[in-house]
């Protein structure tokens, strides 16, 4: 028997709440079979805190691995155990003992790698294993498909840094990635294949892709190839991803999967036309999990969650709808799961014909039949509202309506008892159109729906049910039909009663404004917002101010693309709306949607006069001089604060050269494709200083991004965190003072193209500054603000809220690394923390981000000055 060589990767002792006890239990192992390079949790619970227990892995009867374990406070031992390529296949016997005695046991299955020969051919939902060596640097892959494919490929590895590259059938190359899954691993995301025909995979690693091929590594792998199917909701299965689309009447959407006790989940969710946000569920409603940006760019991952207990899970996809949450969102997305051990069950197919996912449902290939109807039904006519009830024995209702081919019809659903849906279905029995949310006061409503044929449609009358969707509906709706060209609502206000006609639909002003111009303009019953256009250049600077003594304004900024790029209720001061010093990203057409702040109903009627001021700075042109290198600067201090000026441009170095940076300062790179080419500047920090660095460019060109310390020590490194493929690391903490290095190099040796590389800083001399605005989101990491203090004066924080925040930011003050004070932000609009600084020196202020927290805050920093006491009569 060959001797199976495990690489022990850490002993984790997890801190989850177990109650130890002296039942016999099976180890859990996850995942319990794979190929050679699989990495094996194996989770042992119920025993005695604090003892040590011995480890053994055993095949054919000879053990091969031994380690102690220690159990920790919960009772509960935890270890990592990789295969090696050199493995033997078969099914081991890990066993856990408390002396002599076996008292936990479980089996690990290492299945047989495939070797392909060069040009193998793939199909969807397929994952297979091979290894790389000296002798080969890349493996070729093909597989056959068809335009409007959505494929999604990963490569991972636990031997070396993976790197995929995707050509079309015309040779050309289409996507290729480094390290889509953090840390090294490789994937193309929801890629829509632009062509029918033969596409090429190339599987190599990063050090190959590099060097042409010169460097190589020894290694296994393991490579999927998926396909998307359309679904809006239903279940969803590891290795599966799913296409889906935001509408007015599909706000969000929401897919279902049966997860175990120590599953390791990741969920991708990627948009092209939204800020995606991925959420994750229990049945019963309990969030376990959110995330907004994790995903590189505006995509949101959840990444590698562990699950805690056996049961039904729920993927909520929704996306950032600005400070207030009343952004609609529109677009397609695509959503994947990923289970660690658990990848695509193959179905072997013809090529070019999609394979289905085993665990999956597929997608209905014959119309979505009608909902049994037992509830209150009946027939439903245009500019009429319809009052009905929900009873335990009618959970549903149906309305039926005649309607004509290219009638735009609005359906509204309100509720006062329940948490409304509507469906609209189709003659030929399909759902057609549905909504839950989109109508005020979570009340239902398919707005100017076009009808698609003559004939006898069905509104079906349901609510929301909770995660389960067991949840029992009790209580009184009204149903509203109306068409357009009709005399009455479309969208009533409120629930109406039987004949009650809604409020009109409002109208909409437009026009231009021209930099330093201030318009004049009312909400009335039949303007309720209104949008002005400007012609602006990538790099200008606009600010905009709504103001208005009847209305809490709203301003929005859309780009030439129609999407929102920023959006303001309260910076200007009070309740008036401001957007500041924004800097535009692209020539063309901007447009100021103005709007007021409605509470929680969006559709609340406003009334009142507003002024809009529009200011244009144009971009300046900058001269870059042949200057030395300004010298180092020191750590900020009272007397040397950080700079918050605009960014200035820095000469880059030439190859093999190092020049400084400094916070706020930009530069321009330029990769004429030269063999290891790179840029390196240099900065200098101080322990738990906290840093960030952006790269921007036009897609020509995909880089990385590393900080290292000048003794060698690696700190921080990315690739695609950034919007576009760029990379971005923000919230750096530095863990030494010293000198650092940060550079830039191409992803692929030999590319050309240009960048810029900014330095941004998150610490500022805040004492004495005035209020100082820190942006909360999951781009930033702790922030951190610094002043000099000295022993037993009092210091006043005052903590502002500029606008809606949620979530519990925090605010930590040390000193020497020892707290001073803390304090919950919460819901406060306004909060005043004082405190005795302890001693002199260098006092820390930071803000410590909650998951869910988004907004702006300002913080004041100022030293309170004790007055001295009135001298007594007579002195």
């Amino acid at each position: 028997m060959r001797k199976l060589r495990f690489s022990l990767l850490f002993a984790a002792l997890l801190a989850l709440t177990l109650v130890a006890g002296a039942q016999t239990q099976p180890l859990t192992i996850t995942p319990p079979a794979g190929s050679p390079g699989t990495n094996h949790t194996v989770i042992g619970i119920g025993l005695v805190p604090m003892q040590q227990y011995t480890l053994t892995v055993v095949f054919g009867g000879t053990p091969v691995f031994s380690t102690t374990l220690s159990a920790d406070s919960n009772g509960q031992v935890s270890i990592d155990l990789l295969t090696e390529p050199s493995d033997t296949p078969g099914t081991y016997t890990v066993n856990l003992s408390e002396g002599d005695s076996i008292i936990r046991t479980g089996t690990i299955t290492i299945t047989a790698q495939i070797q392909p020969p060069v040009g193998t051919s793939l199909s969807y939902n397929q994952t297979l294993s091979s290894t790389l060596d000296p002798n080969r640097a890349e493996d070729q892959y093909t597989f056959e498909g068809a335009q409007g494919d959505i494929v999604t490929v990963s490569m991972r590895s636990a031997d070396f840094d993976t790197f995929l590259m995707l050509y079309g059938p015309d040779g050309g190359q289409l996507r290729f990635n480094d390290n889509a899954i953090p840390p090294t691993d490789s994937g193309l995301f929801a890629y829509e294949l632009p062509a029918n025909g033969r596409y090429l995979l190339i599987a190599t690693s990063r050090d190959a892709a590099e060097t042409g091929g010169s460097s190589r590594v020894s290694g296994t792998y393991s490579l999927t190839l998926s396909v998307a199917r359309r679904a809006q909701e239903g279940t969803i299965a590891p290795g599966e991803t799913i296409a889906g689309e935001l509408s007015l009447v599909a706000q969000r959407a929401q897919y279902t999967f049966t997860g175990r006790g120590g599953d390791v989940v990741t969920i991708d969710q990627r948009s092209d036309a939204f800020d995606s946000v991925v959420m994750l569920y229990t049945s019963d409603g309990t969030q376990l999990a959110q995330d907004d940006d994790g995903g590189g760019g505006l995509n949101a991952r959840i990444t590698r969650f562990r699950l805690h207990a056996d049961g039904e899970y729920v993927i909520v996809i929704d996306g950032f709808r600005g400070f207030t949450g009343e952004r609609r969102l529109q677009g397609k997305f695509t959503v994947t799961l990923d289970i660690e051990g658990q990848g695509p069950v193959v179905v072997q197919a013809t090529p070019g014909q999609p394979t289905v996912v085993a665990q999956a449902t597929p997608a209905p290939a014959t119309p979505t039949p009608l909902p049994a109807l037992a509830g209150a039904s009946g027939t439903v006519d245009f500019d009429e509202t319809t009052v009905g009830e929900l009873t335990e024995q009618a959970q549903t209702g149906g309305f039926t309506f005649i309607g004509t081919a290219g009638d735009v019809i609005t359906i509204a659903l309100d509720s006062t008892a329940f948490d409304p849906k509507v469906q609209l279905v189709a003659p030929d029995g399909s759902v057609i159109a549905e909504d839950d949310d989109s109508g005020p006061d979570l009340n239902a409503l398919i707005r100017e729906y076009t009808l698609p044929r003559d004939g006898e449609y069905t509104i079906v009358v349901d609510g929301f049910r909770g995660a389960a969707g067991n949840r029992q509906l009790l209580g009184q709706f009204s149903l509203t039909l109306s068409r357009a060209g009709d005399t009455t609502a479309q969208q009533p206000t409120a629930a109406p009663q039987p004949g009650a006609t809604a409020t009109p639909a409002p109208q909409v002003s437009s026009g231009a404004i021209a930099s330093g111009q201030t318009l004049n303009g009312e909400f009335s019953e039949a303007t309720q917002n209104a949008a002005y256009s400007f012609e602006a250049r990538a790099g200008d600077t606009v600010s905009i101010d709504l103001r208005s003594d009847e209305i809490d304004p709203l301003v929005r900024l859309l780009g030439p693309d129609g999407q929102v790029i920023a959006e303001d209720d309260d910076s200007g001061g009070g309740v008036q709306a401001r957007i500041a010093d924004f800097t535009l990203p692209a020539d063309g057409t901007y447009t100021i949607e103005v709007d007021a702040f409605r509470g929680i109903d969006s559709a609340r009627l406003v009334l009142g006069a507003f002024e809009l001021t529009l200011n244009v700075t144009p971009a300046p042109v900058v001269e870059v001089q042949p200057t030395t290198p300004p010298e180092a600067t020191s750590t900020p201090s009272a007397a040397n604060p950080t700079p918050v000026s605009p960014a200035v441009t820095v000469q880059p170095p030439a190859q093999g050269s190092v020049v400084r940076i400094n916070p706020s300062e930009t530069a321009e790179l330029t990769f004429t494709g030269a063999e290891d080419e790179a840029f390196t500047f240099r900065f200098t920090g101080s322990a738990g200083d906290v840093v960030g660095f952006t790269v921007t460019g036009d897609g020509s060109i995909d880089t990385s991004l590393a900080i290292v310390a000048e003794d060698g020590l690696a700190v921080a490194s990315d690739d695609d965190s950034g919007e576009g493929f760029n990379p971005e690391l923000l919230g750096v903490t530095l863990p030494a003072y010293g000198g650092y290095q940060v550079t830039v190099r191409p992803v692929v040796s030999g590319l050309t193209g240009t960048v810029t590389l900014t330095y941004k800083t998150f610490i500022q001399t805040a004492l004495g500054q005035g209020a100082i605005s820190v942006t909360l989101n999951d781009k930033y990491g702790p922030q951190v603000l610094r002043f000099t203090g000295h022993a037993g004066e009092t210091v006043r924080l005052i903590v502002t809220s500029i606008s809606q925040i949620g979530g519990e930011p925090e605010i930590v003050v040390t000193q020497a690394g020892e707290p001073v004070a803390s304090q919950i932000i919460g819901s406060s609009l306004r909060l005043t923390i004082e405190f005795i600084t302890p001693a002199d020196g260098r006092v820390d202020v930071k803000v410590l981000r909650e998951a869910s927290a988004y907004g702006e805050i300002e913080i004041s920093i100022e030293r309170v000055v004790e007055e001295e006491p009135a001298p007594e009569d007579g002195e």
